[in-house]
């Protein structure tokens, strides 16, 4: 398990627009509505979403065969303090490979996190991921039928597909073996 620290920060209000758009496709994806918004954190170092210690948690999704024009990078997180809720590093697969700010990232849930936590820009959180798989018992996530289709670049939404509650319970033990 990585623990990245940072600071909450103002965004463009980009991610409502999009997350509304898709809200259909993330819910299906994701097995939960996701809130219209991401929380931005400027971390205390930069995040690679090309790492090698990523990749087995990293899930790339596909927007086109919905009328999006990118493909999505997501990283299922949680927040310290709000362990029982599941959240998603999130970013496009353009922004990932070219990004102009590599300490910043965003984080979607199925709730407003500014709200629930009582962010406000400038407060310090602590996001935990899979992302030292070697010091870890098991190293695989989320490796069953399910979630090997969400791995397609052309995958396409299908109940038989949702990373649902026992994916995410799933998450939750191998987090615990990672501490």
């Amino acid at each position: 398990m990585t623990i990245l620290t940072g600071t909450v920060q103002d965004g463009k209000s980009d991610a409502n627009v999009w997350l509304r758009r898709f809200a259909g496709v993330y819910a299906e994806w994701l097995g939960r509505d996701i809130f219209p918004g991401s929380l931005n954190v400027a971390t205390s170092a930069s995040f690679d979403w090309s790492s090698p210690h990523l990749l087995p948690a990293r899930r790339r999704f596909s927007l086109f065969p919905h009328g999006g024009e990118r493909d999505l990078f997501m990283i299922p997180c949680t927040i310290v303090g709000l362990k029982e809720q599941p959240c998603w590093l999130w970013t496009t697969t353009t922004a990932a490979e070219n990004r102009p700010d590599p300490t910043v990232v965003e984080i979607i849930s199925s709730v407003g996190l500014r709200a629930t936590l009582t962010l406000k820009t400038g407060s310090t959180i602590a996001i935990e991921y899979p992302g030292d798989w070697a010091a870890c018992s098991s190293t695989h996530i989320f490796q069953n039928a399910r979630s090997e289709k969400m791995v397609s670049t052309s995958f396409s939404p299908s109940s038989a597909n949702r990373a649902d509650d026992a994916d995410w319970n799933e998450l939750r033990l191998l987090l615990q073996q990672c501490q």
